[in-house]
């Protein structure tokens, strides 16, 4: 191989190699926890404002993050929720039905950032973004023994798991060069309509729908 054709070749690799060792350079891996409230909306919380805060209860979650680009991150979060809420609340006082579940999920998911964020962006010190994903949902929902249910209800109590989408639309909003908030709204879509411990038989109404609001922490690493 001549002079002029090993300069050229030389020169081939490093237009290839730079751009990838540039995208790496932007890679960084973050870790975190958020809390706040979840609702749901079902056979018993389904509708009214006053009702759905009333029905607020916490949830918390730990999350691990992966970004590869500053506008692009994948991750994995797992959580405990739990779910309440009474007919009494719903203005439904002649059926006493209530809802009492725990539930435990893990998650992975994507997160879109609308502006670039995270490793050298020191000057971008918030960007709104989208989060999709979903996963595995363990849930435990307990029975009123006062509650008198029609021969149409199949009552399901005890231990279940199912599946959920996930959509969020939140803001992060930097805190320090290693560390920012998250403010996220997010909705779960589930595969089950058991959620409330008891579905009508047959099956005529739709999916369990939750979801809430939480607060997060998280710190980069670079």
């Amino acid at each position: 191989m001549n002079l002029s054709l090993k300069k050229i070749f030389i020169c081939a690799a490093f237009c290839v190699a730079f751009p990838s060792l540039a995208q790496r350079q932007l890679n960084y891996t973050d870790f975190g926890f958020a809390v706040g409230g979840m609702i749901h909306t079902g056979e018993v919380s389904n509708g009214g404002v006053g009702a759905y805060i009333s029905d607020a209860r916490p949830q918390a979650k730990l999350n691990l993050k992966r970004t590869l680009a500053s506008w692009f991150t994948v991750g994995i979060e797992a959580g405990y929720g739990y779910l309440s809420a009474n007919d009494e609340d719903h203005l439904q006082t002649d059926r006493n039905y209530s809802v009492s579940t725990h539930l435990i999920q893990v998650n992975p998911f994507i997160e879109l950032n609308f502006m670039k964020f995270g490793k050298y962006r020191r000057e971008q010190t918030w960007t709104p973004y989208l989060k999709l994903g979903g996963g595995i949902v363990f849930y435990n929902p307990e029975l009123n023994e006062d509650a008198v249910y029609t021969s149409k209800i199949e009552l399901r109590p005890n231990a279940y798991s199912g599946l959920n989408f996930l959509i969020a639309l939140g803001t992060k909003i930097r805190t320090s060069y290693h560390s920012y908030l998250t403010l996220e709204p997010i909705i779960h879509f589930a595969n089950f309509d058991d959620i409330e411990g008891w579905r009508y038989s047959p099956n005529l109404t739709n999916n369990d729908v939750y979801g809430g609001f939480t607060v997060g922490y998280n710190y980069m690493i670079f």
